[in-house]
């Protein structure tokens, strides 16, 4: 198993194109990406709708960094994951090909990490028969923009199934570990990518009482994270592969 973390570096931002609708945030309409190592016939892909890509993400960070309030960060531990670091995350993923990816990406924000994963996937360096995404992310000021990463993937093909799950990621987790008789459940998933919340929790918060019943003592929601993502990964010590 490859288990990984990391230390956030700064990209250079990418030339702003506007959406009319949200032209506050930079957004690619119709764009046209040239995949090198495809065949001819399948060197580009044209994405039909409205489209984050991941060459242009770090605009969409930094615009959404900057209208953000200091409170609201703190509230979520949001730290937006550049497209630099996106990048090198998921070229740690090992090449060799497989049946189904199931990616797991808890606290996903705009869907940066993901979008790395699949342009992995686009360029053939990571070869499945079919991949499915979970993307977790409680902020609904950025749910709408992960939508649109993942729908640009799915519209190409590329990810066959994604779900964006409003959801608290420690709640839903630890509901589907515990065997809770109404929680929903969660796939044993093949691979995990993730820039968890950097914040504390506090020893009376409802996060740690939670995290106690599946056996998992930590001070902090990085970790957490981490532990989750590693309880609900499957064959952890053959095949599994998580970075964060």
């Amino acid at each position: 198993a490859q288990i990984s973390t990391f230390c956030p570096a700064i990209s250079q931002p990418v030339p702003r194109v506007r959406d009319p609708a949200r032209a506050d945030i930079p957004l690619v309409r119709h764009s046209v990406r040239a995949c090198p190592r495809h065949p001819p016939a399948l060197r580009y892909f044209l994405y039909e709708e409205v489209c984050i890509l991941i060459d242009n993400m770090d605009k969409v960070r930094l615009t959404l960094s900057a209208q953000t309030e200091a409170d609201r960060k703190a509230l979520y531990g949001q730290f937006l994951t550049p497209s630099s670091v996106a990048r090198f995350m998921a070229s740690l993923f090992r090449t060799e090909a497989s049946h189904d990816c199931r990616l797991l990406d808890p606290g996903a924000g705009i869907g940066t990490l993901s979008a790395a994963f699949l342009d992995r996937c686009t360029q053939r360096e990571l070869s499945f028969k079919r991949i499915t995404v979970d993307a977790f992310e409680l902020d609904e000021r950025l749910q709408p923009y992960l939508v649109q990463t993942l729908e640009a993937y799915r519209s190409e093909r590329v990810c066959q199934a994604s779900d964006v799950r409003r959801q608290d990621f420690i709640t839903a987790a630890v509901s589907a570990l515990s065997g809770d008789l109404f929680a929903e459940p969660l796939p044993r998933y093949t691979h995990a990518i993730l820039n968890p919340p950097y914040k504390k929790m506090r020893s009376d918060s409802p996060h740690r009482a939670e995290l106690r019943r599946v056996g998992i003592e930590t001070v902090n929601l990085y970790s957490a994270f981490g532990a989750l993502s590693l309880e609900l990964l499957e064959e952890i010590k053959t095949t599994g592969d998580i970075f964060f």
